[in-house]
């Protein structure tokens, strides 16, 4: 089911839109749910006119026509298209957070964002030296990135949240890792062929590692991420790919040698960070960067990117406890890059995300 070539792109996009609906059901049902409950409040939306509906919408038609062009290209496989679980799987990962959403909604009504449930959350605390800006419920989410509940249910609330968008924005990295990847590929002397090592920063429970496998098969991938709970997840979900390491590490010290990886990549990691964190993680990402790899990241859009989007960037970190997307969108990524010594740094928005890499001189 792999070969597109000959599918006509409108049905991808058809495709693509069906999940959005499908995304879009699912969170009307956990709003609706919730409310029938005292003491839950639902996050706050901006009042959206209709031209900023028209602009989200043909956002996401040309994400989704871009999405469709990469498979029908060959850039990655249509298999990233089909779920991973079968629908009776998705129905009850679906009541586990409709269940869970009442006590989500109910930690925003009283504002709570550093309660923990779980034994193995408030153990993770005390003996894994997490930082500070760590131990929070970011999103208000169940035990935070900390148990096995929570990774069990996080990627179906991301893609609640953006409507079923964020596996395509995701995967808007892979077009030019794969370019630099073939292009290192060719320049080897066939007599000295070698997998490339790749290094994910902050890979959650996996979703854009698997989307890198099926691009890239043959090069070796590292998974690191701070949650051991996360990172088991990723570890069950990419059990059936070969050269695929995983490490437990904290991106703002990474325990890997000086320049050991050709390329370095994250998904959705620096709106999380505090701006000297932030700045730590792409000093060590390039630290373990060989001169001439690949750096690159997609990440939500900052304020200078899209003035279309600026009321949605304000009401984020409001709704969904994120302490630290203010000061994100207001520090833009490229001077960060720029001034660790990124070159060559490309930036493209993907819907409300946005895509960066370059090439460390």
């Amino acid at each position: 089911m792999d070969n597109f070539q000959q599918v006509p792109e409108n049905l991808i996009i058809g495709l693509l839109l069906g999940r959005t609906l499908m995304y879009r059901g699912e969170y009307f049902a956990l709003d609706t749910l919730t409310s029938l409950f005292p003491g839950t409040q639902a996050p706050a939306r901006p009042k959206t006119t209709k031209k900023e509906i028209e602009v989200i919408r043909d956002g996401l038609i040309s994400l989704y026509r871009r999405d469709a062009e990469n498979i029908l290209q060959g850039v990655y496989p249509a298999s990233v298209l089909w779920p991973e679980s079968g629908p009776r799987a998705h129905l009850k990962n679906l009541g586990r957070l409709l269940i869970d959403g009442v006590d989500l909604y109910r930690r925003r009504a009283k504002g709570q964002t550093a309660r923990f449930k779980s034994k193995s959350a408030l153990s993770a605390i005390d003996e894994q030296a997490l930082p500070k800006y760590y131990q929070r419920n970011f999103h208000f989410q169940t035990d935070g990135y900390l148990s096995d509940h929570s990774a069990r249910i996080y990627d179906q609330q991301v893609e609640m949240l953006f409507a079923g968008a964020a596996a395509s924005m995701r995967r808007m990295i892979l077009p030019s890792l794969k370019k630099f990847a073939n292009t290192e590929r060719a320049l080897q002397p066939p007599t000295q062929k070698r997998h490339l090592r790749i290094l994910e920063i902050a890979a959650g429970t996996g979703s854009a590692s698997v989307f890198v496998k099926k691009a890239l098969p043959k090069e070796r991938l590292t998974l690191t991420d701070l949650s051991g709970n996360y990172l088991k997840a990723a570890r069950n979900r990419l059990k059936d790919f070969d050269r695929v390491d995983f490490v437990q590490a904290n991106a703002e010290s990474l325990p890997f040698t000086d320049e050991s990886f050709d390329a370095v990549y994250s998904v959705y990691l620096f709106h999380e960070l505090p701006l000297e964190a932030r700045k730590a993680v792409i000093r060590e990402s390039l630290r373990i960067l060989r001169p001439g790899g690949y750096f690159g990241l997609v990440d939500s859009i900052q304020k200078h990117d899209d003035p279309d989007f600026q009321k949605n960037l304000e009401a984020f970190p409001k709704s969904f406890h994120e302490p630290f997307y203010q000061n994100y969108i207001e520090n833009p990524l490229e001077a960060l890059l720029a001034d660790a010594g990124l070159r060559q740094v490309q930036t493209e928005q993907a819907l409300f995300s946005k895509v960066m890499y370059g090439v460390k001189t």
